[in-house]
């Protein structure tokens, strides 16, 4: 079930959830108020609603209640843009005395709306493979990993939507299912407060990212600021990884390196030129609408093995660009045929993270502002940009004179982040010599064995060992 109906207290929206074997029918009340805030400038609403669980038979109910918690002065998040996810986040709780306790319990939990590409594999699905691998081999790491309640996912057809009724075919490079996940409800990490407790969380986050690749072979491929939260837990920061929308698979082995026709509108940023990208796209820390650069063009058909041969393929895929620009690995930010998305770019991502936090971050007013030579137009501009920062003192200097007094620290020639600096700007001046011995002719083909020899140097550059030893901190606690 999933409507939108009038009630005594506004709009109401009601949706059956899957939880475990049964269904959950939640129903919310929407209503405006002058407390609390949401993202985007939009007016703060409160929320309530009534619970319902029943069994697949529908042999038993169990009634309850979400309430606001404008009071606690918690917001409501909405993502807006023409085209993207529509990415609506509500804050909810069980309320006390009610069956949706025994559910829910009595911790603040947030239910999370978004349109996402129907042939997508669902980002429920991802976590819940996640969090079962890690219960079987690293337990210790689920607290790190986002926390889901419960979810549902209704596509057009199943909400009646008017396109339906109109006969539109949007095509399936952009059907959408919309995908409903009651979450854990975790801060967001601006409020962080000091660059101690951002290193207690992001130690906890690549720990966890690393370990989650280690079990499930599920690579995140959307490091980002927005994506690191944390709570406290036993009165210790615990640091958490969150939306996996774009988290991909990678337990059927290594990808073979093709394009199909009509890739080429696969890659998800324009390739424009420095002079066309020169403006800043946005103030905010994503650097385009999600449609563009956040969310590739879903997988066709075929991208599957067809599991004909009984013998191990390699899966055959195409490849898009993915992740946000200002914190996506230099790799996936040249021109021609998008990469595959490897571990080691999800590192770079952290890399990147760090340095954000460093010279954008203000413990003062506790908010980031934003690197502005890394918001481009394009991937190919930012990339351009931050190849700059990795490997000239001046662009370097340039960006992190910005940082914060109490964060400069972090930023000292013999600091941790600035050996991770010298690691990455080691990464790519290597792919600097092999592009000069490709296309300089110096080599001829692409494939000779020298030229392969420095790529697998190169890949051995930066692994998960090495970049905790430069940090000072165990690979495993």
């Amino acid at each position: 079930m999933f409507c939108l109906t009038s009630g005594d207290r506004g709009a109401k929206l009601r949706l059956n959830i899957e939880h475990e074997e049964t269904v959950v029918e939640v129903e919310f009340d929407f209503d405006v108020s002058d407390s609390g805030t949401i993202e985007g400038e939009q007016k703060g609403k409160t929320l309530s609603g009534r619970v319902q669980e029943a069994s697949w038979e529908d042999s038993e109910v169990m009634t309850g209640t979400l309430d606001d918690e404008s009071s606690r002065g918690r917001t409501l998040y909405t993502e807006f843009g023409m085209i993207g996810r529509g990415t609506t986040v509500i804050p909810v709780v069980a309320a006390p005395g009610t069956e949706a306790e025994e559910l829910f319990g009595t911790e603040a939990l947030v239910a999370k709306v978004a349109w996402l590409h129907a042939v997508r594999k669902p980002e429920d699905e991802m976590i819940k493979v996640v969090r079962r691998r890690l219960a079987e081999r690293k337990p210790n790491y689920l607290k790190h990993i986002v926390d889901l309640k419960c979810s549902m996912t209704k596509s057009a057809e199943d909400m009646h939507l008017p396109r339906c009724a109109l006969g539109v075919d949007p095509g399936a490079e952009n059907l959408r299912a919309c995908r409903i996940l009651i979450l854990k409800k975790y801060e967001p990490l601006e409020t962080i407060g000091s660059a101690e407790n951002f290193h207690v969380v992001f130690l906890d986050v690549v720990r966890a990212h690393h370990w989650v690749y280690e079990t499930s072979m599920i690579l995140h491929r959307d490091i980002s600021l927005n994506n690191i939260m944390w709570y406290r837990l036993d009165g210790r920061i615990v640091g958490v990884l969150c939306d996996w929308d774009l988290a991909e698979d990678q337990s059927a082995g290594k990808y073979r390196p093709i394009r199909r026709a009509g890739d080429v509108t696969a890659v998800i940023w324009p390739i424009v030129q420095e002079a066309e990208a020169a403006k800043p796209t946005t103030t905010t820390l994503p650097s385009v609408p999600e449609g563009q650069a956040t969310e590739p063009p879903p997988p066709q058909e075929g991208d599957k093995p067809s599991g004909v041969t009984t013998e191990p393929q390699a899966e055959v895929k195409p490849r898009y660009r993915t992740g946000t620009g200002p914190f996506m690995a230099m790799d996936l930010l040249r021109e021609g045929d998008p990469p595959i998305h490897k571990y080691r770019h999800d590192l770079e991502s952290f890399f990147y993270i760090y340095i954000c936090f460093a010279v954008t971050y203000d413990p003062a007013t506790q908010a980031f502002t934003y690197i502005q030579e890394w918001q481009r137009d394009s991937l190919v501009a930012i990339g351009d940009s931050k190849r700059k920062f990795l490997t000239q003192p001046q662009p370097r200097d340039d960006v992190i004179k910005r940082a914060h007094a109490d964060l400069q620290p972090l930023l000292s020639p013999r600091g941790f982040l600035r050996r991770l600096l010298l690691q990455f700007a080691r990464l790519e001046y290597k792919m600097i010599e092999i592009d000069m011995l490709v296309y300089g002719g110096l080599m001829g083909e692409s494939n000779d064995p020298e030229i392969e020899g420095r790529k697998k140097e190169r890949e051995e550059m930066i692994s998960y060992s090495k970049f905790m030893e430069i940090l000072g901190a165990p690979e495993d606690v």
